[in-house]
């Protein structure tokens, strides 16, 4: 932010406006100008939604999963890590900019303070990714609704709807870490984006009736199935042999220590 401040073709600290041709070419009032902006911001978070999936449904998203995991398990399997990142940086970059040229459409005016800010930039969003739910586009849809009606409803209050909010994200995380599409999701298994990758029992898999085998595969199955059960019984009769051998000797110990201790008593008695 301080970098940006000191450029005078930015406004220095204090920003710049958007020239007035500029305003103009994009409508001719200000009706049309918000309905344009708003529309332009709709195919934007369509555009990055749409994006995200196919992205995350591809053989790239298995990259990030696996380097998100594990980087060394990831780089062992000849992922390149590095590349990885910078691509993703690229195009969180691509996206970022154009929110923020829409931002500049909407306020008409950019400084370094609004640009940077903490508030909008930071603590919002992470509280929208909280809310909603890690590692879900339904969670960051659905918070960034529930986001907006709690300002709107606290926006009375000034600065207090910043605890409330962030009241709301540490409860949320103590009691439902998922998040609330999580909750939804696990509740009534509902799901309009899924990109996680689960294992799907099938039992028609375990069937055999659709294999055509005929009675001589039976046969066989069932002659392997003794024989892996004739290996089985040989192997623990050969381990309770070996079992009774290791207690042999210490049995055999115990006698003969007995034995010495009683023959003196009986050479005792004999004397008497």
């Amino acid at each position: 932010m301080l970098s940006f401040a000191q450029v005078p073709a930015l406004g220095g600290g204090s920003g710049v406006s958007l020239p007035a041709a500029v305003v103009k070419g994009i409508a001719a009032s200000r009706l049309w100008r918000e309905a344009a902006v708003y529309w332009t911001a709709l195919a934007v978070a369509v555009g990055a939604v749409a994006l995200v999936y196919l992205l995350l449904r591809s053989r790239h998203g298995l990259v990030l999963t696996a380097t998100r995991d594990s980087e060394a398990a990831a780089g062992s399997l000849g992922v390149d890590n590095f590349r990885t990142k910078v691509w993703v940086y690229i195009v969180a970059a691509a996206g970022t900019g154009m929110v923020g040229a829409l931002v500049f459409l909407t306020k008409l005016r950019i400084s370094p303070e609004a640009g940077f800010s903490v508030v909008d930039w930071t603590a919002n969003v992470i509280f929208i990714a909280v809310i909603g739910g890690i590692g879900t586009i339904e969670g960051s849809i659905v918070d960034v609704v529930v986001f907006f009606l709690l300002r709107a409803l606290l926006a009375d209050f000034g600065s207090w709807y910043l605890i409330v909010l962030g009241a709301a994200a540490v409860v949320m995380m103590l009691r439902a870490p998922q998040g609330l599409w999580g909750l939804i999701a696990e509740r009534f298994d509902l799901r309009f984006f899924p990109v996680q990758r689960r294992l799907v029992f099938d039992p028609a898999a375990l069937r055999l009736d659709h294999l055509k085998l005929t009675k001589a595969d039976f046969g066989r199955l069932r002659i392997m199935e003794a024989e892996a059960l004739t290996v089985l019984a040989e192997r623990r009769e050969s381990l309770r042999c070996a079992q009774d051998q290791a207690s042999a000797p210490t049995i055999s110990t115990a006698s003969t220590q007995t034995a010495s201790i009683l023959k003196p008593a009986a050479t005792t008695s004999r004397m008497m």
